[in-house]
């Protein structure tokens, strides 16, 4: 959901919404989500490298810059340079590069492909574009593994594969991918603006490079004694007796949980065969989330980063009621009758940033998720019910989400408790709702 509209084609979007006099609640959909959906730089710190050049600290993104480079064309040759003459001798692609982005609190640089004019190449040629995989392990999955590994006390670390897409090569076929640095990354660099590179592996942009990515990091896994789930393709498994390792895939980051200490150092000497990887045993973030570890063997999740963000683009309403601690929704008494409609733009932006946060903040859940049957046609007073749980994660910003540990196998439990209502809206449909636990004692 997250990458959807920056990776889907607009020109493909209109083909696909002409019959709008047949079917115009598409059209008003989907532009609803293009300017709604909530992006991975909505909740990241990167910056362009025309705004990491005018930084005080620019230095230190040059030097980030010229690594990145230096790492493309020399150390992985994922760009190899090539003449003009030999560009013209095989059919090709040409395609542009992305602005090299960079963390302010790192000083990281990433090179990438412009794979929306790729995809746009390939329309105008007639060419079927590869097949696409995001190598993403659902937020379910990495909810239930956690549980598990907490509830049985395993370990848990993280891993990287350092530069994950550059490992593979890019496939030797009849079209040839050419490209060119981006002008100012090229000259802080000492390079021709103008020489052009033959794109030899996968980089990151590229339609088809999280699936290429993942066939080979599925296969060095499979290779070492690890079976890929048939729930997730993203998680892997390793069982001996009574010795248990999950791996949980996210792109690049590996999330290790696992029985002995001794496997985290197996598991990166049989990955080291494959790829360069490093571990790091602290494993405190994951997505956004940030995880405390507590001495009773318990676990805290939160989401500081985007609760600070929430804050300052949502400040205090010191003319409008502060919602109750307890009861972050309505009613309220608020007048939804005569209530004026609103832009749903800016109904969806907030109500997709307290969705996100519900990962942690399993409180807020009922109210965001009643919030999200009123996102067709909101109101200024539905809008006003949004803003009233911004205020009360206001008041309990530092609330963390508390996973226990098991004592006795025989505490493990799946527990589901539903309830519904029929007939309690004018237009008399109804509503229900259930919430479903994996964990320790009573109500897990």
């Amino acid at each position: 959901r997250l990458a959807f509209t920056s990776a889907i084609d607009r020109d493909i979007i209109k083909s696909l919404l002409k019959p709008e006099e047949e079917c115009p609640w598409i059209r008003q959909a989907m532009q609803s989500f293009m300017e709604t959906a909530i992006h991975e730089e909505d909740l990241s710190e990167e910056i362009s490298t025309t705004d990491a050049l005018k930084a005080p600290d620019r230095e230190e993104f040059v030097k980030a810059i010229q690594k990145e480079v230096t790492n493309l064309i020399d150390t992985t040759q994922t760009l190899v340079p090539i003449t003009q003459r030999e560009a013209d001798s095989v059919p090709h692609i040409f395609i542009g590069t992305k602005k090299g982005n960079g963390q302010p609190d790192k000083h990281k640089a990433r090179g990438a492909g412009r794979g929306d004019t790729l995809a746009r190449e390939y329309k105008r040629l007639g060419i079927i574009p590869p097949l696409t995989f995001s190598p993403t392990v659902s937020a379910l999955t990495f909810a239930l593994v956690l549980q598990i590994a907490i509830i049985l006390g395993l370990i848990i670390a993280t891993t990287d594969i350092t530069s994950a897409y550059l490992w593979t090569l890019y496939p030797r076929t009849a079209m040839t991918i050419i490209t060119k640095l981006e002008r100012k990354v090229a000259e802080i660099c000492g390079l021709n603006p103008d020489q052009l590179y033959r794109i030899n592996k996968y980089i990151y942009g590229l339609p088809d490079s999280g699936r290429a990515f993942y066939h080979k990091y599925r296969d060095a896994l499979i290779q070492e004694g690890y079976r890929c789930s048939k729930v997730d393709p993203c998680l892997f498994i390793k069982r001996d007796g009574e010795d248990l390792t999950f791996i949980v895939l996210h792109v690049d980051d590996t999330f290790i949980f696992t029985s002995k200490r001794e496997n985290l150092k197996g598991f990166t000497s049989e990955m080291s065969k494959h790829f360069p990887i490093t571990l790091d045993e602290k494993a405190d973030s994951f997505l956004g989330m940030n995880l405390s570890y507590n001495t009773d063997g318990s676990v805290e999740l939160s989401q500081p980063k985007l609760i600070n963000k929430l804050l300052k683009e949502f400040p205090p309403r010191p003319e409008k009621r502060k919602a109750s601690i307890t009861h972050p929704y309505g009613p309220v008494g608020r007048d939804y009758e005569t209530a004026q409609p609103m832009s749903s733009t800016k109904y969806m932006r907030l109500l997709g940033m307290l969705m996100y946060l519900t990962r942690t903040r399993p409180d807020i859940m009922t109210a965001t998720s009643f919030a999200g049957t009123k996102s067709h046609n909101p109101t200024t007073a539905d809008y006003d019910d949004l803003l009233d749980i911004v205020e009360y994660i206001r008041t309990t910003r530092d609330t963390t989400y508390k996973l226990y540990k098991c004592t006795t196998e025989k505490n493990i439990q799946l527990t589901c408790e539903v309830d519904a209502s029929y007939l309690t809206h004018k237009d008399s449909k109804g509503h229900t709702g259930y919430c479903m636990g994996f964990g320790w004692g009573k109500g897990a």
